[in-house]
C-alpha cells in the first residue's frame, strides 16, 4: 500500500533546507515550478476528458447513463492530485 506524499510540501522543505544552509538552489526552484505546471495540465486535460465525455453522453436519447470508466479513472486522478498537494 503506498502512502500519500504532499509533493509540493516536500519540495519546499527541501529548498528551505538547502537555503537556510546557505545552498539555494535556481534548479530546486525550477523543479517546484515544473511540478506545479504537471498538476496544472492534469487538472487541464481531466477537465477536457471529462468535457468529451459529457457531449457523448448527451449523443442519444436512448443512451444508458453509466459511471462511465473514463470518469471513474479521472476521478481518482484528480484524487491523487489533491493527496500529491496539487489541489488549488
Amino acid at each position: 500500500m503506498s502512502a500519500c506524499v504532499d509533493v509540493l510540501s516536500v519540495l519546499v522543505q527541501a529548498g528551505q533546507r538547502e537555503a537556510d544552509a546557505g545552498q539555494a538552489s535556481i534548479a530546486q526552484m525550477a523543479a517546484h515550478a515544473a511540478v506545479a505546471d504537471l498538476f496544472d495540465k492534469g487538472r487541464q486535460l481531466s477537465a477536457h476528458l471529462e468535457h468529451a465525455i459529457a457531449i457523448a453522453n448527451v449523443g442519444s436519447p436512448d443512451t444508458v447513463h453509466v459511471r462511465h470508466p473514463i470518469r471513474v479513472a479521472l476521478d481518482q486522478f484528480d484524487e491523487a492530485l489533491r493527496a500529491a498537494g496539487g489541489a488549488k
